[in-house]
């Protein structure tokens, strides 16, 4: 009986995993259609569709956890502390808003808004993507190496020194 074939994992930003840069590429879409949508929200108000008293914090509201998304696929892609958490949090407040959005416009019939229901869907799948491709075994081993390997060549993260102790 044949063993399954492993990839070996290796430290270092060479080294990373696909799953890690199909992420980082996503966080990028994200915090872009995120942004995209708050300015859509904010076009709209100026146009006369809402109130700017009500629209203005939606649009912050929308377009905030794009700039998460942003600083999310920053960390990840750190050159010697890539950060997991910092990426999945911030992928985790759009999928909110992304629900909240889609289920408002299904309640508001699919043909009054295909576009934004169907760019809802389109980021709240995306959103769903990055979580499952940074909770893989193989990318926690690589981000726990390479923290561990940065460390071992004398590199002090911004908050101070860490253990490579679990």
């Amino acid at each position: 009986m044949t063993q399954p074939r492993y990839h070996q994992v290796l430290p270092g930003q060479a080294n990373r995993p696909s799953e890690v840069s199909i992420a980082i590429g996503l966080n990028y879409l994200l915090a872009l259609g995120m942004l995209a949508f708050g300015a859509v929200i904010l076009a709209a108000s100026i146009g006369g569709e809402g109130s700017l008293v009500v629209m203005i914090p939606i649009a912050v509201i929308v377009a905030g956890p794009g700039l998460l998304n942003l600083l999310g696929a920053f960390s990840l892609a750190h050159q010697d502390f890539p950060n997991l958490q910092q990426s999945q949090l911030a992928t985790a407040l759009p999928i909110l808003i992304c629900s909240i959005g889609l289920v408002r416009s299904l309640m508001r019939g699919i043909s009054v808004g295909l576009l934004p229901a169907l760019g809802t869907f389109v980021m709240l799948a995306a959103c769903v993507a990055v979580l499952v491709l940074l909770s893989r075994p193989r990318v926690r081993l690589w981000v726990r190496l390479t923290h561990e390997d940065s460390i071992r060549r004398g590199v002090v993260p911004r908050n101070g020194p860490r253990t490579m102790n679990p």
